[in-house]
C-alpha cells in the first residue's frame, strides 16, 4: 500500500459517515499489520478514540493496538496514548486504555505506559480507574512486563498515598486470582497492615492476601502484621486474619511468633481461634509422627509358605 493510499484513508477518518470512518480505521489496521508505515494517520486515529459511534471507537482502538506492534509507528502510538490517559475527556481516557489493551493482546511492549496506568488507577475517576485496573491485571499475565508491574505495585504499597495503596492491592488481588505468584508483594502487604489502621485499606490488603494464600503463598513471614489486625474494628478483617494465622500454624518458624501473639491477645475470641488452629495442627503432626513410629516398629509379615510353594510350582 502506497503513501498516497494511506493519506486517503487518513482523510476518510474525518468523513461525516460513521461507516466510512469505521471502514477507514479497519483498512489502516490491516495496513499496519502488514508492516506499512501509517504514521500520517496515527493522530487522526487517536482523535477518534472518543468518537460518538461505538463501532468507530472499537475499530480505531484495534487499529492503534496493531500500530503499537509496528516498528515504524509503535513509539508514536504509545506516546500519544500515554498523553491521552490524562485527557480531560473521560471517553478519550477510556479509549486510550482500550487501545493499550488491544496493543497488549497483540503482544506489544506497553511497559512504558505502566506508571501512567497506575496514576489513572489511583485517580478520582472510578470508572476509568477500574478499566486501568483490569489492564494492569492483564499486564501481570504477560511474562515480559510482569516484573515491571509487580515492582511498581510494591513501591506504591510502601507509599503514603491512600488511593495508590488501595489500587495496588486491588491489582495484586486480581493478579493472584488469575494464578499469578505475588510472593514478592507479601512483605509490603504485611507492612501495610502493620502501619496503617485504615479499615478500607486493610480490607483490600486482606483480599489480596487471601488470593495469594489460595495460590500457596507463604504468609508465615507476616505473622506480626496479621496479629496486629486481630484487633481491627472490622469483623471480616479480624476473621480473615485469624484464618490466615491458623493456616500458618504448622510452620515451625511461625510457632514462637504465634505463641507470643497469643500472650498479647489472651482471652479474646480471635486468640481462641488462632490457638485452636495451632492445637489442631500440632495434634495432627503428633499423630502423624506416632503413626510413622508404629510403622517402623511393626514386624514384617511372615510369607505364606503354602502360597510361596504354589507360586514356585
Amino acid at each position: 500500500m502506497e503513501e498516497k493510499e494511506i493519506k486517503e484513508l487518513a482523510e476518510k477518518l474525518s468523513d461525516e459517515n460513521s461507516d466510512m470512518r469505521m471502514g477507514a480505521a479497519g483498512d489502516l489496521r490491516d495496513a499496519a499489520k502488514k508492516g506499512v508505515d501509517i504514521s500520517i494517520a496515527i493522530l487522526p486515529l487517536v482523535d477518534l478514540l472518543c468518537d460518538g459511534s461505538y463501532y468507530v471507537r472499537w475499530s480505531v482502538a484495534r487499529a492503534l493496538g496493531e500500530a503499537a506492534t509496528n516498528k515504524k509507528t509503535k513509539e508514536l502510538v504509545l506516546k500519544l496514548l500515554i498523553e491521552k490517559l490524562s485527557d480531560e475527556n473521560q471517553a478519550m481516557r477510556e479509549g486510550a486504555i482500550e487501545a493499550l489493551k488491544n496493543a497488549l493482546e497483540n503482544n506489544a511492549d506497553i511497559s512504558i505506559a505502566i506508571p501512567a496506568l497506575e496514576e489513572v488507577l489511583s485517580g478520582n475517576d472510578m470508572i476509568v480507574g477500574d478499566h486501568a485496573k483490569e489492564l494492569l491485571i492483564m499486564a501481570t499475565l504477560n511474562e515480559e512486563i510482569r516484573e515491571i508491574v509487580l515492582e511498581l505495585l510494591v513501591e506504591k504499597l510502601s507509599g503514603k498515598r491512600w488511593s495508590s495503596i488501595v489500587g495496588a492491592a486491588k491489582v495484586l488481588s486480581g493478579a493472584a486470582g488469575r494464578g499469578i505468584d505475588i510472593s514478592i508483594a507479601i512483605p509490603a502487604l504485611g507492612e501495610t497492615l502493620f502501619i496503617d489502621d485504615h479499615t478500607t485499606i486493610r480490607t483490600y490488603v486482606i483480599w489480596a492476601l487471601e488470593s495469594a494464600a489460595k495460590n500457596g503463598a507463604d504468609l508465615s513471614i507476616i505473622v506480626p502484621a496479621l496479629g496486629e489486625v486481630l484487633s481491627d474494628s472490622g469483623r471480616d478483617i479480624r476473621n480473615k486474619s485469624a484464618e490466615f494465622l491458623r493456616g500458618v500454624a504448622g510452620d515451625c518458624k511461625s510457632k514462637e511468633e504465634l505463641l507470643e501473639l497469643l500472650r498479647k491477645i489472651k482471652g479474646s475470641p480471635e486468640a481462641k481461634e488462632v490457638a485452636k488452629g495451632i492445637y489442631e495442627t500440632w495434634i495432627r503432626e503428633r499423630n502423624e509422627k506416632i503413626e510413622l513410629q508404629k510403622q517402623k516398629m511393626r514386624k514384617p509379615e511372615k510369607p505364606d509358605r503354602k502360597k510361596l510353594r504354589k507360586a514356585l510350582n
